[in-house]
């Protein structure tokens, strides 16, 4: 199995039990909004190759088809143990923009807002439905086709 890290505190660690087990690795930096790697990694065996870092490394692994690549876990939005813990969280409603609409109550509430995808179109904070509702029915108001690349989407 070829190992590539991101350089930072807890990948350091993972390597230091790799030289134990003599397991070789190489280190990479991610190349910001763009998710490439420096040194670009020569791969051996493209279905023998795990990534250990930043969660967009996942992009990486999937544009150049390595196997197992990033193991993804759920969003702990969705890990019921987690729930109670967080803002909303037994309230949690996972809606795409054109969802929120007819599905939110404009009510006074506040709610914890973010895409549940590791993706920046939309910081995470709390919001009012109110300002919920009048983000979606602004995005919504857009045709798909005129919303530029990055930006929220009617399915975000």
């Amino acid at each position: 199995m070829q190992w590539l890290l991101q350089d930072f505190e807890d990948t350091q660690k993972l390597a230091l039990a790799l030289d134990r087990q003599g397991i070789r690795y190489s280190w990479h930096k991610v190349v910001p909004f763009v998710g490439d790697l420096q040194p670009e990694p020569d791969i051996e065996d493209p279905q023998n190759v795990v990534l250990f870092g930043s969660y967009t490394l996942w992009r990486y692994a999937a544009a150049k088809g390595l196997r197992p690549g990033v193991f993804r876990i759920a969003p702990f939005v969705h890990e019921t143990p987690w729930q109670p813990y967080m803002l909303n969280g037994a309230d949690a409603l996972f809606l795409t923009l054109r969802d929120i609409p007819a599905r939110l109550k404009d009510d006074g509430k506040l709610w914890f807002m973010r895409p549940v995808e590791d993706s920046k179109e939309e910081p995470g904070r709390v919001r009012s439905a109110a300002d919920i509702l009048a983000l979606a029915n602004k995005v919504l108001a857009l045709g798909e086709d005129e919303i530029p690349r990055g930006a929220l989407r009617h399915d975000t």
